[in-house]
């Protein structure tokens, strides 16, 4: 894989470009986004996954949350968040989608984070992990990843 900065500015524009939970791990967020726009076609998209802060799960695990992962994320973020980015930088979010798989992949690394053994942290992360889902199915919380499909415009 190559960094953004290493790809000839010569280079076909690309018709989707995907970060797939890497967008929280890049130090210079506007940068970055303006080197994406260079690269990405007139009609492209732009795929961006990332943990959500204003995910149930997020205010239960506090500090335990695994999705925080610092120092390896840099941001966090909320929709709005990513919608002011976005918007600031020319893009338009066309649509978002909920990982609902990802609940349970961070309510298990919270349960391990809070100490919890491996025979209590699976079932704690299936009830935790899906009760945050149920939330977010009825649309009072985000889930604990959102996808955020992205164009020009």
């Amino acid at each position: 894989s190559r960094s953004l900065n290493e790809i000839p500015s010569d280079t076909p524009p690309f018709a989707s470009i995907t970060l797939w939970h890497v967008f929280e791990h890049l130090d210079d967020l506007n940068t970055s986004l303006v080197r994406i726009k260079a690269l990405l076609a007139k009609e492209g998209r732009l795929f961006i996954a990332v943990p959500n802060r204003a995910s149930w799960d997020c205010n239960y695990y506090g500090a335990h949350w695994a999705a925080w992962d610092v120092p390896r994320h840099f941001w966090h973020f909320r929709n709005q968040d990513i919608a002011r980015l976005l918007e600031h930088h020319g893009f338009k979010i066309e649509t978002t989608r909920n990982m609902w798989l990802d609940a349970f992949f961070i309510a298990l690394l919270s349960e391990k984070y809070k100490g919890k053994p491996p025979w209590s942290a699976w079932p704690l992360a299936a009830i935790r992990g899906g009760y945050s889902n149920l939330l977010a199915l009825f649309k009072l919380r985000p889930t604990s990843s959102t996808l955020y499909i992205a164009k020009l415009g």
